[in-house]
């Protein structure tokens, strides 16, 4: 696309995050909101990038990217638990981009509104959303529409989860399985194994949702993935508490604990965001 403020973000031989902005040009964004589950434990710096993308898109009166980085700010809040900063920017975003088929910057924003309200406890209201976000006719295609495709997908499998309807959440997943295992992404594999370990404990078979969850921490083996990994070690936790095996629940919420502090301490000490992730992320454990 002819505009933009680019962000690249690499890892060093330390893995940590290094940030170059290159002025306005002809490249495509770093995709903020799909980054945050592939990156380093830099989550906080990713925040302050993110934050000074908003600021240069609207100096330069740049409204397409404007939307599109406001959008993935909407992402990142609901990753780091503001559910209700994520809300506000995304029905804002709703709103504002009426245009049909639904673009990116509308269903980006969509999809997290769905997610906030999954969040929230109103599984009947989200269950709808991402019904209508996977069942949409005429889709505008952009750049990673597919992978927003698989998140309304697993959307849906979650709400069914939390319905507590195995068949119909089971019926969800395969689609959203078999998508992620065609893929080359092994943080898609790890949430695919998850997605099965859940289904596992909601049937009672808990042995089997141990080996699912070890096969989600399998797929991430080497990789340096904390926002998607916490929570998986979190999901192993739970799935070693109902097999009885407390000890082996403990060590994995000791490594989701440890995940964690490591995501917080990115932060700088000031950044609302911080306390929100913390509180959040707290309470899961």
């Amino acid at each position: 696309m002819p505009f933009g403020c680019v962000y690249s973000l690499y890892a060093n031989k330390s893995s940590a995050i290094r940030i170059s902005a290159i002025r306005l040009g002809t490249v495509l964004p770093a995709p903020f909101g799909y980054l945050i589950g592939s990156m380093t434990c830099r989550l906080g710096e990713l925040v302050g990038v993110l934050r000074t993308a908003l600021e240069v898109s609207e100096k330069n009166r740049n409204g397409p990217w404007l939307g599109i980085f406001q959008a993935n700010l909407a992402w990142v809040r609901l990753q780091c638990g503001d559910l209700a900063g994520a809300r506000g920017l995304a029905e804002a975003l709703i709103h504002e981009h009426t245009g049909e088929p639904a673009g990116q910057i509308r269903t980006m924003a969509a999809i997290t509104q769905a997610y906030v309200d999954l969040e929230s406890g109103l599984v009947d209201t989200a269950l709808e959303r991402f019904a209508a976000l996977v069942g949409a006719k005429g889709r505008s295609r952009f750049f990673l529409d597919w992978y927003w495709s698989m998140m309304a997908q697993l959307g849906v499998s979650r709400a069914w989860l939390a319905k507590g309807e195995a068949a119909q959440a089971s019926e969800a997943a395969a689609i959203f399985i078999e998508a992620a295992q065609s893929s080359a992404d092994p943080r898609l594999h790890a949430l695919a194994w998850e997605l099965n370990a859940q289904l596992a404990m909601q049937t009672g078979d808990s042995n089997r949702a141990c080996d699912f969850a070890q096969q989600a921490l399998g797929a991430l083996d080497s990789l340096k993935l904390p926002m998607v990994s916490w929570r998986i070690e979190m999901t192993a936790s739970e799935c070693y508490r109902a097999a009885g095996e407390e000890k082996v629940a403990r060590t994995h919420g000791a490594r989701a604990a440890e995940l964690v502090n490591g995501l917080i301490a990115s932060f700088p000490p000031d950044e609302p965001l911080r306390a929100k992730f913390a509180a959040s992320a707290g309470g899961r454990r």
